[in-house]
């Protein structure tokens, strides 16, 4: 007779299993789920070996899955210095921050300042930049390199251009949509607008060690964890070294978090499509190919087909009048960099943030299921903010499946119904409900490090929910009738999302035969107050089987 390695009792046992949504007991062999149900029965696997977990009425569910984020990225920003607004709250703050860091440098050393987290939308006094404003307000005589929050735009300093070999006459070409703004006569203003990061790691002359940096890919990776994230879905990075660094902890055996990622089309081979995953033996796998076709919503990038509001914040941002965004690629740039990948099988995803950006990803997939038709190729696309109702339907009879940044609502909702967009777009960001609506399995994400450095589920989760805004804009509801219940909203965190990957059927539900990835939670998500969501408190995750206990 089969014993267990793992018994669960006293607790409530929350499945997402639409057949058994609750168990009182729940079997562990190895790493795999072997019982669920009533107590009496899944306690006649239980032996002397047996370890008996008595959960002491705290709640056991599926692990989250971070369907969108960006570990690797996330991690180099950490080399630099933090200026977000989660540590600043207003211009001056910023200012002394940086100028504090650059009086700790020695200029002779070449050494840069690099900082990360400049926002315009959330720290609203701040100042539009160049190479000359930072040279008189930062320094003059140390490289200084400022990256947004957003990661969509970078400032030089003029010493860092000088460092960079950035000229007139010599601006690099960094490919699609990745350009030095210059003025009119050519010289370079020390914008960088949609910098990869390849090229500031490159670039940014930095102290760390190898060994320093796989210290912050190990505390980032156990920060997923001790967030109740079990699986982390990378969206692309390009810098190599990063990666190479990231990959090599994420392969260690004290790793608490498996990782998919969707490589960018530069590091990736489109003739050579990846295999499908088996979560119950691989621990880190390539799920797919990732694009960028707009920009954001806050910077005042995603492609809109009305304009933005005609406000000083949008003038500040240097647009210029009617501005709708920007597309990142033609159409037929686009269709031409996914074709090799659609023709050799590989799962595409897809940013696109504005409504104008997703009708040109949803006709140039179109375009490529027409040449070459696909079954359940579960195309995606990240982000949509504005993405319509029209629009959803269309996804859904294409098979193409969205991921929302939901708590675009609670951190920036205010300043983009008052400064950016308006009301009324406003209101349907991120219309879930009408997902819902369509039979989508769509997932809900963070996308770190858009907001805080640190992983929020319960914060997206609680905004799902409730559709309001921080406390400190007013709490304001955007679009009551885009709510969806808790129950769907972690569906969005753990079988949706595994899903979209691939794996609904070794993740995302606590049922015979899946793997045992798991968390334990302070209280049931699905009976507390909705205010109090954001309250719970993770004490355990298990993956693969194996416990990681924080608290």
């Amino acid at each position: 007779k089969m014993a267990a390695d793992l018994i669960f009792i006293g607790g409530e046992i929350i499945t997402l299993n639409d057949k058994e949504p609750v168990v009182e007991a729940l079997a562990i062999k190895a790493n795999m789920i072997v019982a669920a149900g009533r107590e009496d029965d899944v306690l006649q696997l239980r032996n002397a070996t047996t370890k008996l977990v008595d959960l002491k009425g705290q709640a056991l569910m599926p692990g989250f899955i971070a369907a969108h984020t960006h570990p690797f990225l996330t991690t180099s920003l950490r080399y630099f210095t933090d200026i977000s607004p989660r540590t600043h709250s207003t211009s001056q703050q910023v200012f002394a921050t940086m100028r504090e860091s650059v009086g700790r440098l020695d200029p002779a050393k070449s050494e840069w300042a690099v900082f990360y987290g400049y926002d315009e939308c959330l720290v609203q006094d701040l100042p539009a930049l160049d190479a000359g404003f930072i040279d008189i307000n930062v320094s003059a005589t140390v490289p200084v390199l400022i990256i947004s929050v957003d990661v969509d735009n970078a400032w030089f300093n003029r010493r860092a251009l000088a460092e960079a070999g950035v000229a007139v006459g010599n601006v690099p070409s960094l490919g699609p949509g990745r350009e030095f703004v210059v003025d009119k006569d050519g010289q370079p203003t020390g914008h960088l607008r949609n910098p990869a990061m390849y090229y500031i790691m490159q670039t940014a002359r930095l102290s760390l060690t190898d060994e320093a940096k796989k210290d912050l890919y190990r505390e980032h990776f156990r920060e997923y964890a001790r967030s109740g994230f079990t699986t982390v879905v990378d969206l692309g990075s390009n810098d190599k070294d990063t990666i190479k660094l990231g990959l090599e902890v994420a392969h260690e055996d004290g790793c608490p978090v498996r990782l998919a990622r969707y490589v960018v089309p530069l590091l990736a081979d489109a003739n050579v499509a990846p295999s499908m995953p088996d979560p119950s033996r691989d621990r880190v796998w390539i799920a797919g190919v990732k694009f960028w076709a707009d920009g954001d919503a806050q910077s005042g990038t995603m492609a809109l087909n009305e304009e933005y509001l005609d406000t000083d914040f949008v003038k500040r941002l240097g647009f210029p009048p009617h501005h709708r965004g920007r597309l990142t690629y033609t159409s037929d740039v686009l269709r031409e960099m996914m074709e090799p990948f659609h023709r050799n099988g590989w799962q595409i995803s897809t940013h696109a943030n504005g409504d104008r950006c997703v009708s040109q990803v949803l006709d140039t997939y179109r375009a490529l299921l027409a040449e070459l038709p696909r079954p359940d190729h579960r195309y995606r696309m990240e982000h949509v903010g504005l993405i319509t109702h029209e629009q959803l339907g269309t996804a859904a009879e294409m098979g193409v499946t969205p991921s929302f940044l939901v708590d675009l609502i609670y951190y920036y909702g205010k300043s983009l119904c008052e400064d950016l967009i308006g009301p009324e777009r406003g209101k349907r960001l991120a219309p879930l409900s009408s997902a819902q609506s369509f039979g989508h399995k769509f997932s809900i994400h963070e996308d770190s490090p858009l907001f805080p450095l640190t992983h929020e589920p319960f914060r997206s989760i609680a905004t799902a929910v409730s559709r309001k805004t921080k406390l400190e804009d007013g709490g304001k509801v955007l679009g009551s009738e885009y709510r969806i219940s808790a129950e769907h909203a972690l569906k969005a965190c753990t079988i949706n999302a595994a899903w979209q990957i691939f794996c609904e059927r070794s993740l995302g539900t606590l049922e015979v035969g899946k793997v045992a990835d798991m968390v334990v939670l302070s209280h049931n998500p699905l009976t507390v107050p909705c205010e109090c969501i954001e309250l719970i408190k993770v004490q355990a995750t298990y993956m693969n089987g194996q416990e990681f206990r924080f608290v």
